[in-house]
């Protein structure tokens, strides 16, 4: 398994810190792991999603697709 170091602010430390004892995790390290797990999650879910919208429409499912679809959930959701 890869290493890497990164340098923190001491507001990141402190936030990064929060987030363990606050998420239950046993280490910053199992944290940082989690946060890329689900921004790959993400990056994947958005993918199969834009091939999708792209299937569906014929049409090239970009940012602005995105950014229209959220709007229009957010106001579903008040």
């Amino acid at each position: 398994m890869a290493r890497i170091t990164v340098a923190l602010s001491q507001t990141l430390q402190t936030f990064l810190e929060e987030q363990v004892r606050a998420g239950g995790y046993c280490s910053a390290e199992e944290y940082i792991c989690d946060l890329i797990a689900k921004e790959q999650d993400r990056h994947e879910l958005k993918t199969l999603l834009s091939l999708g919208a792209r299937a569906a429409r014929g049409s090239e499912a970009n940012d602005a697709y995105f950014d229209r679809l959220r709007s229009k959930l957010s106001g579903l959701a008040r």
